[in-house]
């Protein structure tokens, strides 16, 4: 009796023993983190962020319902330091980038982290849909540039259990912390329309709250509000009620235009339009956009902030191809509202503020926002994209996410030229979009006064550009006339380019433009079987039916050559088989 007491003893001691066990190193709870070795990626200065988890807890998180915002149990480490990070979880972040291959991430820290500026939260943002991978980069500094309050967004590799799984961005949470870093009040009214998600909710069919009649459908206000927004904090609903009744109930024109400026920030505002117009941003008049107000400064206005900017720059959604992940190109989206967003609708729709706005979108490309200034900030991002793509990976890499953005990864020197391209060509588009809104029936324009070394873009009256002329030798004084023709006879850009050179020749390079889109935004397209852009490439130019040596992106929708020009020469763009 007296051994099995002692028994008894000695078993429960070592059953106490374990409750009070330390829990398991979190550093030990995953094989192979001590053999972690990086892939041979450039040094420069990009984070790497290590995720562990367990292997059912990863697996769960993949398989699981991608929509699903339960975190899940992990920790971390930056760079090839050994300090662990401890975590609250892991999860899918965004909307339908969420059914994409490659994840995005939100990631939870347990406590602020220095390298998130006092932040405890992590978004990264995949870039699947963007072959470039640096357009939310590049979106964020126009903004920026312009004083408004914008995420920080910063590039970042990452590791999932010390395998490579992509090139990522991450983009700075907007919440009491980002106040603070631009000098705003954190107690202030942070808000998010989200009317797309809740629509049904409450029995309406409109996309945006500033479209929605909110003194006859809601009997108690604030909580409608409360429930169509996003927020931080305390919102002040009576304000935010103010401002959206107002808007719905005011119409455009004089009234609107003299009492906006009561409500907003007259600066941050229209120059937040302009950015959006300029980058063809065709989706944040919905839901990606963040109002702020200090409601406890009587003097305060209403200021924006930007959010989610995949697509932009060309890109676009376009329904059956793809989805948002598409190698459609197209600059000429118009200024116009969408989401049914009557801010910007009644805006655009009052003269004097519609003018305004246009005056200021040329004074920024002409100035803060030139080409000068945007080539040279599209230099540096993607000179630490190029190297991440030149990097060696191990065979272990991708084990989850495949690649880092869609399509043919191997065609990445000339999908990223998209963006440049983009920027090149809505600057000639923008202009002439002012002058004349509708679209052009007649596909011609002139050039004169052509110098050596001093590019000469032909643009018809609706801002579409033909053709881009590098001239290299000029002689005498040469005027130029390009007009594009129908032509169902060419396999291949059903069209004919006929260019008049008079009073003179030159020698240099010409670009061809064509017109390969689809969607809503598309105006026109001139080649059968668009979607099959690697077969664009055996496009060759035909000068009155003889081959000239050709190089075609299929990407932004041209055909390059050299040639001297003089006389009257007929192009066309043909298949060589």
């Amino acid at each position: 009796m007296k051994q099995l007491s002692s028994i008894f003893i000695l078993s429960a001691l070592l059953i106490l023993a374990g409750c009070n066990m330390p829990a398991e190193d979190p550093e030990q709870s995953v094989a192979a983190t001590d053999a972690f070795e990086p892939e041979n990626h450039p040094d420069d200065g990009v984070r790497t962020l290590r995720l562990y988890m367990e292997a059912d807890d990863l697996d769960y998180l993949y398989e699981r319902d991608p929509n699903s915002d339960v975190p899940i149990a992990a920790h971390a480490k930056i760079n090839e330091e050994e300090t662990v990070l401890q975590l609250e979880g892991v999860r899918f972040r965004g909307n339908s980038t969420r059914n994409r291959e490659k994840k995005p991430l939100s990631i939870e820290f347990a406590e602020p982290q220095d390298f998130l500026h006092g932040s405890d939260r992590l978004n990264l943002n995949a870039m699947y849909t963007d072959p470039s991978m640096i357009r939310e980069q590049l979106s964020f500094d126009m903004f920026s540039r312009l004083d408004i309050p914008a995420p920080r967004a910063e590039y970042y590799r990452l590791y999932i259990n010390d395998n490579y799984e992509g090139f990522y961005t991450s983009v700075e949470r907007i919440d009491e912390e980002f106040l603070v870093a631009h000098g705003l009040d954190p107690e202030g009214t942070l808000v998010r329309d989200q009317m797309r998600t809740h629509k049904g909710e409450i029995g309406t069919t409109v996309d945006s709250t500033f479209a929605f009649n909110l003194d006859y459908h809601a009997e108690d206000k604030a909580a409608v509000l409360e429930q169509v927004y996003d927020y931080r904090g305390e919102p002040n609903w009576l304000k935010l009620g103010q401002f959206q009744e107002w808007v719905y109930s005011t119409p455009a024109g004089t009234g609107f235009e003299s009492g906006l400026f009561e409500y907003v920030d007259e600066k941050n505002f229209m120059d937040f339009l302009a950015v959006h117009f300029i980058i063809g941003d065709i989706d944040t008049f919905g839901n990606d956009y963040w109002m702020y107000l200090d409601h406890q400064d009587p003097d305060a206005k209403w200021q924006f902030i930007p959010w989610d900017k995949d697509l932009v720059m060309g890109s676009d959604s376009r329904g059956q191809v793809g989805g948002i992940a598409n190698d459609y190109f197209s600059y000429e989206n118009p200024i116009i509202p969408t989401w049914q967003n009557l801010l910007v609708h009644k805006t655009l729709a009052s003269d004097a503020l519609r003018n305004s706005l246009e005056a200021r979108i040329l004074e920024l490309m002409d100035g803060h926002l030139s080409n000068d200034w945007i080539d040279g900030r599209i230099a540096e991002h993607q000179h630490i994209v190029d190297g991440e793509m030149a990097a060696s990976l191990s065979a272990d890499a991708f084990t989850l996410h495949g690649q880092n953005f869609f399509g043919n990864t191997a065609a990445y020197d000339e999908r990223k030229e998209t963006v440049p391209e983009f920027f090149d060509l809505r600057y000639q588009f923008l202009p002439r979009h002012f002058e004349t809104p509708e679209a052009a029936a007649e596909y011609s324009a002139e050039a004169g006064q052509i110098t050596e070394n001093e590019g000469v873009y032909l643009t018809n009256a609706d801002g579409f550009v033909m053709a881009y002329l590098e001239p290299e030798s000029v002689t005498g004084d040469p005027v130029m006339r390009l007009t594009i023709e129908q032509n169902n006879d060419v396999e291949g850009i059903n069209r004919s380019y006929i260019l008049e050179t008079q009073d003179g020749s030159v020698e240099g390079r010409l670009t061809l433009y064509y017109r390969n889109n689809t969607g809503w935004l598309s105006r026109g397209n001139w080649i059968m079987n668009g979607s099959d852009f690697e077969a664009l490439h055996d496009l060759q130019v035909q000068k009155d039916g003889t081959a000239i040596e050709t190089t075609v992106n299929p990407y932004t929708n041209k055909a390059v050559f050299d040639d001297t020009l003089e006389g009257t020469a007929r192009y066309t763009i043909e298949f060589t088989q």
